[in-house]
């Protein structure tokens, strides 16, 4: 999977998030990943792919870092499994290097590609939140207000290991400018 983090003192403040949710509601899934935006679903790869998979720091070096301002709740009313959400604001810059980054992928032919849009969001609660109790969580977060932001500069390449997600690279968005040839007749 590929995600973006926020830095360390965001990510506890949006993690008390979830665990507020999860003993208000008993919902507990959504405390198991590590504080995270999605950039790719999960897939299934080698060793082999990973290895490749470090060419991304080649495309990483020519993408700007991303302001990423996070702004109340929100949720996806799924008939079976509903999500409550920490909402980031509209960015044009974020959907760009979305949208640059699933072009990126279409080189590596093992990573399975999902054809959804792409809402940037933080969990705080998925899975386990059951249509039965999901309108008190809208009414209740609905009034709720949250704020926070931070500067993107990183990417990350996550493995779950059988009982957790490590990360096994970060991707650095360096900004480089490409230079551009000109071709003169003098």
């Amino acid at each position: 999977m590929f995600a973006i983090m926020p830095p360390t003192e965001l990510a506890k403040r949006i993690n008390t998030e979830r665990q507020i949710l999860s003993e208000r509601y008993s919902c507990f899934k959504a405390l198991k990943p590590p504080v995270h935006i999605t950039l790719c679903n999960p897939f299934w790869t080698s060793d082999e792919v990973e290895s490749e998979i470090l060419r991304i720091q080649n495309w990483a070096d020519y993408q700007k870092s991303v302001q990423i301002e996070l702004k109340n709740f929100n949720f996806f009313p799924k008939p079976k499994n509903p999500v409550v959400y920490i909402d980031v604001m509209e960015n044009s810059y974020l959907k760009e290097l979305h949208k640059s980054f699933k072009k990126e992928l279409k080189k590596y032919k093992h990573i399975v590609q999902d054809s959804k849009g792409f809402t940037p969001h933080f969990t705080i609660g998925y899975r386990d939140v059951s249509p039965e109790i999901f309108p008190m969580v809208v009414k209740e977060y609905s009034k709720r207000f949250f704020s926070g932001s931070f500067l993107c500069d990183k990417i990350y390449f996550w493995k779950h290991n059988g009982k957790y997600w490590q990360i096994l690279n970060e991707f650095v968005l360096k900004g480089n400018i490409k230079e551009q040839t000109e071709l003169t007749l003098f």
